[in-house]
């Protein structure tokens, strides 16, 4: 038979499992946080990187600039003012000698920006995932605790009801 006792038991049990669960959730929810808080952090940096990566772009295509035109004042003043054909030539080889090094640089910067945007997306949706289970672990406490309810109350309904009288007959042989 099913006593008193044994029914607190069952309830402090399925009182338990609501407990455990709701717990569960509160850890995931605050590992979540963590890994939200993380990923923020991370793209704050990344997107740091990205500008310190756009000033040093900008400041090498200026040198570049800077470099070819003192080159070509060097040329001019070393011809003192004679723009012969050789002369224009190699003006026209380092503009596009320039050209050639700006398109590379900005080639670099677009290469940057596109891996830190990817970084940036992965380290969002990781974090998002992180902790999006946590209502699960709620109601699988509860689904814990109706079970043991359940099965209390199957038991104790197992051990109210009486046994079943059965009539037994005897035929005789022969």
């Amino acid at each position: 038979m099913c006593d008193p006792i044994t029914m607190t038991l069952v309830a402090v049990s399925a009182y338990g499992s609501i407990q455990m669960g709701k717990a569960q959730k509160a850890q995931a929810e605050y590992q979540g946080a963590i890994a939200r808080r993380q990923a923020e952090i991370q793209n704050a940096q990344l997107e740091e990187d990205l500008k310190i990566a756009e000033i040093r772009a900008h400041d090498e295509e200026q040198i570049r600039k800077d470099k070819m035109r003192e080159s070509v004042a060097s040329m001019r003043a070393l011809n003192k003012g004679r723009e012969s054909g050789s002369f224009l030539a190699m003006v026209d080889a380092d503009e596009e000698a320039l050209r050639f090094d700006i398109g590379n640089i900005r080639l670099g910067l677009a290469v940057t920006g596109s891996r830190i945007g990817s970084q940036i997306a992965i380290n969002t949706i990781g974090a998002a995932g992180v902790g999006a289970d946590a209502k699960l672990y709620e109601q699988a406490g509860y689904f814990d605790a109706a079970t043991t309810l359940l099965k209390g109350g199957s038991e104790y309904m197992a051990s109210r009801t009486p046994p079943k009288k059965t009539r037994s007959t005897t035929y005789g042989q022969g």
